[in-house]
C-alpha cells in the first residue's frame, strides 16, 4: 500500500523499492507485480515487465488490470498479436473500460488492422477516458485517417 501511495505522489523510486520489497516477501504478490510490471514497461524493460505481469495474471486471474498490463508489455515489445489477446481478456472482464479499448486500438493499428483499430479508439472515446487518453486517442485517430 505504501508503494502505491509513493507512486501516486510521484515518488517512483520509492514505489519501485516498495513493490520489490513486497515481491521479496511474497513472490506472488499480484498487485505489486502488476504495478512494477507497468513501471518496467514504461521504462523500456519489457522482458522484466512481461515476467512480472505474468506473475500478476497468475495471482489475479479474474481481475482485468494484469491482463492489460501484460498486453501493454507485449505491445511495447512489438508483440502486438499477443498484446491484442491480453487486451481482449481485460475487456472480457471490464468491457466498459476506455483505457483497455484505447490500448486494443493501438495494437490493432500496429498490426495494420485500421478498421478494428479505429473502432476500438472510437469506443474508448465514447466511454469518456481520462483527458490524456482522450487527447492521445483523438490524435491517433486523426493520424490513422490521414494514412487511409
Amino acid at each position: 500500500m505504501a508503494a502505491m501511495i509513493d507512486e501516486a505522489r510521484g515518488k517512483r523510486e520509492a514505489a519501485i523499492a516498495g513493490y520489490e520489497r513486497a515481491l521479496a516477501d511474497n513472490p506472488r504478490a499480484g498487485v505489486a507485480a502488476n504495478n512494477l510490471a507497468w513501471i518496467r514497461a514504461e521504462e523500456g524493460r519489457v522482458d522484466d515487465a512481461i515476467r512480472l505481469a505474468g506473475v500478476a495474471v497468475d495471482a489475479m486471474k479474474n481481475r482485468p488490470e494484469p491482463h492489460d498490463t501484460l498486453g501493454w508489455a507485449y505491445y511495447k515489445q512489438g508483440m502486438s498479436g499477443r498484446a491484442i489477446s491480453s487486451f481482449e481478456r481485460a475487456l472480457a472482464i471490464a468491457p466498459e473500460n476506455p483505457t483497455y479499448h484505447y490500448h486494443l486500438g493501438l495494437a490493432y493499428l500496429k498490426i495494420g488492422d485500421a478498421n478494428r483499430g479505429r473502432a476500438s479508439l472510437t469506443r474508448a472515446l465514447e466511454l469518456k477516458p481520462d483527458p490524456q487518453t482522450s487527447t492521445d486517442a483523438r490524435r491517433v485517430l486523426a493520424e490513422s485517417a490521414e494514412n487511409r
